[in-house]
C-alpha cells in the first residue's frame, strides 16, 4: 500500500504543523484510489477543535464538508494528517481512539520533534499497518 503526495502539499503540511504548534495540526487528504495506492490531490487544513498538543479533533461539520466536496468534484477522502510536536511519528493509543472509524483510510503523521514523517493504513477498527509514502 502506497500513499503518494505532492511534496508541495507535503511541505505545506508541515509548515501548517510548525504555525499549530504547540497543538496538533490536522487535515484531510482527498483524492483518489487506483489500486494499492492513495493519491492525494488536495490538502484541507482542519481546526484541532480540542487545542492540544497530545491529541486532535476535526469538527464533524468541517469533515462532512470535505466529504461533500470530494464527491461533487468526483475524487474521495483518502486519508487524515496530523502533527507531533513533540513526539515521533508513531501510532499512539489516542491516535488509534480518534481513527475507530475510519477503516480503509490512510493515515499520515508528521513529527515536529524530529522532522520524520510516516504513513499508516487502518485496515480493521482497532488496528493499522504501516503505509509507504511517495512524495513526488
Amino acid at each position: 500500500m502506497v500513499l503518494k503526495l505532492k511534496r508541495k502539499d507535503f511541505e505545506l503540511m508541515a509548515e501548517n504543523s510548525r504555525k499549530s504548534a504547540p497543538v496538533e495540526a490536522c487535515g484531510i487528504l482527498v483524492g483518489r484510489s487506483a489500486g494499492d495506492e492513495r493519491i492525494v490531490e488536495n490538502v484541507i487544513f482542519a481546526k484541532n477543535i480540542l487545542g492540544l498538543p497530545v491529541a486532535y479533533e476535526m469538527d464533524a461539520e468541517e469533515i462532512l464538508r470535505a466529504f461533500r466536496q470530494a464527491e461533487k468534484e468526483g475524487k474521495e477522502v483518502v486519508g487524515f494528517f496530523h502533527s507531533h510536536p513533540t513526539h515521533e511519528p508513531f501510532w499512539s493509543t489516542e491516535d488509534e481512539a480518534r481513527s475507530k472509524y475510519w477503516v480503509g483510510h490512510s493515515f499520515l503523521i508528521i513529527s515536529l520533534k524530529d522532522n520524520s514523517y510516516r504513513g499508516y493504513r487502518k485496515v480493521v477498527e482497532d488496528g493499522v499497518e504501516d503505509e509507504k509514502v511517495v512524495l513526488t
